[in-house]
């Protein structure tokens, strides 16, 4: 009875730090869907839902960025002086 008592209490003790591990795991989880849960209530206040996205806004700024680089080309550059 006392051995198969410790092969019990080793059971119990490997199921107590697995479980452990899993709420630390629940934990980190529940900490990144607070901040999305924040980030969407944000969007939600400031109407962003339905706009572009970031990653298309970005594109945008990239494109601009870019043509603003280029300049323009040398007759509309003479127009503009």
């Amino acid at each position: 009875m006392i051995d198969e008592a410790q092969e019990l209490k080793k059971l119990r003790d490997e199921n107590n730090a697995t479980v452990g591990e899993s709420k630390q795991k629940r934990d980190e989880f529940n900490e990144q869907a607070n901040k999305v849960i924040e980030i969407d209530k944000i969007r939600k206040d400031l109407n962003l839902g339905d706009g572009p996205s970031l990653k298309e806004m970005k594109k945008e700024i990239d494109r601009l960025e870019f043509k603003h680089r280029r300049g323009y080309d040398a007759p509309k550059e003479r127009e503009c002086r």
